[in-house]
């Protein structure tokens, strides 16, 4: 089958990037767990996630995903054409505007910071809003270090080594953890903080040490008048003029859930780290692995790019059907399990669990969503893009302004996961010049037998959950049931998409049976057979 190759070579670089994912996401998850056993789903916590995602948002809109996702087009461009000097000049160049920025931005912020935390939480008390405006202060560095080493992955991903970027990002989350379970009975919360800043230095050092193996030379003064550069700045500035509208939506959110009851922050951010472990493990690895093939693709052939893209939407279909399944299904025993223990009651994991499906509903939008996104950014068609970005915020601010307020914070999780799905029917329409036709990508026989294979999943994972009810309620019981369910109802899935014929069920038993028989081979001295052998 032509589609066949590209599938089992996605899968295979998504199964080795997971596996390095997998230490990295589960030491974030430890984090969190920590978390919440330590401080729970209260007013303390509800500060550090406004500080955060406040970082992190400003770090975004300043500094992040545009020129990270303009560069690296840009950089396996120069590539294809053997000028690896010229790729290295604009990512040198580009990093030290970055460093540049870093230093500007970072100070302005503490001049800033308490009116801007005023603005975006007016529901916080004013002991919260002052915590609040305090870690701000102290956690932008960090954020604008961890953009630095995003930007500092992209040259690693342009060459196809994904292994070390992934491994990575285990250092910031383990470096806090460990600062958290040694400091936190002296300096409260403010650890987390100290911790993240710590360990993007960390992780930041390691990541440009590994680009000097491969060519890069640091350059402490932006070569600016290159035409690479100004090329790539171009590129990025419909993004830093759409700044303000294209974030409108995470502005309104915030605003929104400052207002809600104290813990109610918490809880949205209890439950979207379960989405987003999800999302990483699962459906982010096959689109980090498909925006580098979109760009080589591109550069040769359309065609070539646009079935690429097809062979993509198809894996991460048959991924996120039974993991939106399960997640659902299984959220309240997930959430006991994960994080009741310590400051964490009963009652925050009724409502963080209350939350969980409103996420998950966006597991699959958002695979589809990101690999229409990163598949235009390979054709560098940035304007469009952000037109595409800033008419979603839009739809998503209003939806908050409406919902909210009858549904409370369930409205802010409902939004949060149709978005997706808005954003990925935004793409395909807008560019529907460029994109296969949506009945080839979604609507076809394969997609309504993945239905059919994902309904059998679901009477499996619920006859689990019904003869566990037989047992007394203990976290033991949750976490056996949680195990059997997954391979219950995964087997049940693979199964019946196998007898169903689904293509896309054979590209995932050769991995399995490739990575089982590499496993082996390293384990008594044999070499396994790629998994695309006859």
């Amino acid at each position: 089958m032509e589609t066949a190759p590209a599938l089992s070579h996605a899968a295979r670089s998504g199964t080795a990037i997971g596996a390095a994912q997998l230490l990295s996401y589960g030491a974030s998850f430890l984090l969190n767990i920590a978390i919440a056993a330590t401080f729970g789903a209260a007013r303390t916590t509800d500060a550090y996630f406004m500080a955060t995602s406040t970082a992190e948002l400003l770090a975004k809109i300043l500094l992040g995903g545009a020129l990270t996702s303009v560069l690296l087009p840009l950089f396996v461009e120069h590539l294809a054409k053997n000028d690896a000097r010229r790729a290295w000049a604009l990512f040198s160049s580009l990093l030290s505007l970055a460093v540049i920025a870093f230093f500007v931005l970072g100070s302005i912020l503490q001049v800033f910071a308490e009116p801007l935390v005023t603005f975006l939480a007016p529901g916080f008390s004013g002991e919260t809003r002052s915590l609040t405006t305090l870690l701000l202060r102290l956690v932008f560095p960090a954020y604008l270090l961890s953009f630095l080493a995003d930007l500092a992955m992209v040259p690693l991903h342009a060459q196809r080594r994904f292994g070390l970027p992934a491994l990575s990002r285990l250092v910031v989350p383990t470096i806090t953890l460990l600062a958290l379970l040694t400091l936190a009975g002296h300096v409260g919360i403010r650890v987390l903080v100290w911790g993240t800043f710590s360990g993007t230095v960390v992780q930041l050092s390691i990541l440009l040490i590994a680009l000097r193996r491969f060519g890069y030379v640091p350059t402490f003064l932006p070569h600016v008048k290159n035409p690479d550069v100004r090329r790539a700045l171009l590129l990025t500035l419909p993004f830093v003029l759409s700044i303000l509208a294209a974030h409108g939506a995470g502005i309104v959110y915030r605003i929104l859930v400052s207002l809600e009851p104290e813990g109610s922050l918490a809880s949205l951010k209890f439950g979207e780290r379960i989405f987003q472990m999800a999302n990483v493990l699962f459906i982010g690895t096959i689109v980090q692995v498909a925006f580098p093939a979109f760009a080589r693709a591109v550069s040769t052939s359309p065609e070539e790019a646009q079935q690429r893209l097809q062979t993509a939407i198809r894996l991460v279909t048959f991924v996120g059907i039974p993991l939106t399944i399960g997640l659902i299904l299984l959220r309240t025993p997930l959430v006991r399990v994960l994080y009741e223990r310590g400051a964490f009651t009963a009652e925050d994991t009724a409502a963080t669990a209350a939350l969980v499906p409103f996420f998950v509903l966006g597991l699959l939008g958002n695979g589809w969503s990101s690999l229409l996104g990163h598949f235009v950014l390979a054709f560098q068609e940035t304007r469009m893009a952000v037109a595409v970005s800033v008419a979603l915020q839009a739809v998503a601010a209003a939806c908050f302004v409406l919902l909210v307020p009858p549904l409370g914070v369930t409205g802010l999780a409902l939004v949060s996961g149709l978005g997706p799905f808005v954003l990925t029917a935004l793409y395909l329409w807008v560019f529907r010049h460029r994109t296969p036709r949506p009945g080839t990508l979604f609507f076809n026989a394969r997609t309504f037998r993945l239905i059919l294979a994902g309904g059998i999943c679901a009477l499996a994972v619920t006859a689990i959950r019904v003869l566990a009810q037989s047992f007394p309620l203990t976290k033991a019981r949750d976490a056996s049931m949680l195990i059997a369910a997954g391979a219950f109802g995964g087997t049940a899935y693979v199964l019946a998409a196998w007898l169903l014929r689904v293509p896309e069920t054979g590209i995932v038993l050769r991995l399995l049976r490739h990575e089982f028989t590499r496993i082996l081979g390293f384990r008594f001295g044999r070499k396994a057979r790629p998994a695309n052998a006859a």
